[in-house]
């Protein structure tokens, strides 16, 4: 049972300043690619995230803020999330594989650099592979059943798994590539190839980014991006209004109507993979028999769940789960 929330369901507000913002997506945020050089375009843009991030290692922090704050500005992977939610390129431009799926080829971009310098190449990824593993990442899972990561060229990597793994596309998206001679320090300071550099943490003040020039994709339009962790809703809407914050990440459902449409306005994306359901233990007697499980699924009043916890934004689905 489970209710299929449209957008985040948490918004992202975007005061009127000519700013571009949208949530969950790689370089997302980026809406010029022209470096910024217009005087027009705002060139510091702050984000009141929802929380402090203290570990910057993508292997093993799985908060969802430090995904859309830093995994998605900072690193890349070898593929991304498109906006259906399918893959598309990244820092690999094309891929195949053998009829059987165990064997994956992955052509790799050209000319790429971490920001650090390094170049990317074919023994960086592999060398971000080892580390996922090493970690007992909550990402490793596509590459868990991997017998050899190869290069036969710099720009060419060939991952072999013992077994087809249907999903492998989508995990890798969650494997960022991280530059080599970081992997050590990458829980304080994270370097990727992203459209972002890190720049600095001061512990419950701010996070600083800078753009990364030399970055392969669109890059973004302003300079400066600042994250502020702020847990109290209020104090962020407060300061959004203020003009302290120009972004607030996250808004829990019930604090939509305080939005005030003279000052911001709220962004959702019109696909997801965010939900909420409801798990049963099927081994405990009272809910073992299915009969008694379906009962309570056709029960469960979803539209009223929807109106009073989730103010109406989200969509219930009926699905096999």
């Amino acid at each position: 049972m489970r209710l299929h929330r449209t957008g985040r369901l948490i918004a992202t507000l975007a005061v009127a300043l000519g700013v571009t913002a949208a949530a969950g997506c790689g370089g997302g945020i980026n809406s010029s690619s022209s470096g910024g050089s217009s005087s027009s375009v705002k060139q510091t843009v702050t984000v009141a995230i929802p929380g402090d991030i203290t570990n910057y290692n993508p292997y093993t922090d799985t908060l969802i803020a430090y995904g859309y704050s830093i995994g998605y500005t900072v690193f890349d992977g070898l593929v991304k999330y498109s906006p259906t939610l399918g893959t598309e390129p990244d820092l690999a431009t094309s891929w195949s594989s053998n009829a059987s799926g165990t064997v994956w080829t992955f052509n790799l971009r050209h000319g790429v650099k971490f920001t650090d310098g390094e170049p990317f190449n074919a023994q960086a990824a592999i060398k971000s592979f080892h580390a996922v593993l090493a970690a007992k990442s909550l990402w490793d899972v596509p590459v868990q059943n991997a017998t050899s990561f190869a290069a036969p060229n710099p720009y060419k990597l060939v991952i072999t798994l013992s077994k087809p793994y249907a999903p492998f596309l989508d995990g890798l998206a969650k494997i960022d590539i991280v530059a080599p001679n970081k992997l050590g320090e990458v829980g304080k300071t994270p370097v990727g190839t992203g459209p972002f550099k890190f720049v600095s943490w001061t512990p419950n003040s701010q996070i600083v980014l800078t753009r990364n020039d030399d970055y392969f994709g669109a890059k973004p339009a302003y300079k400066t991006l600042i994250l502020k962790p702020i847990t109290d809703t209020t104090t962020a809407l407060t300061d959004l209004a203020a003009g302290n914050v120009d972004i607030v990440a996250t808004l829990p459902p019930t604090s939509v109507a305080q939005v005030t449409k003279s000052v911001a306005h709220v962004v959702q994306p019109h696909t997801s993979n965010s939900l909420e359901l409801v798990e049963f233990n099927s081994s405990n007697p009272a809910t073992s028999n299915p009969l008694v499980r379906r009962a309570l699924s056709y029960a469960l009043d979803k539209n009223a769940i929807n109106k009073i916890a989730y103010n109406g934004l989200a969509t219930p689905t009926w699905t096999p789960v």
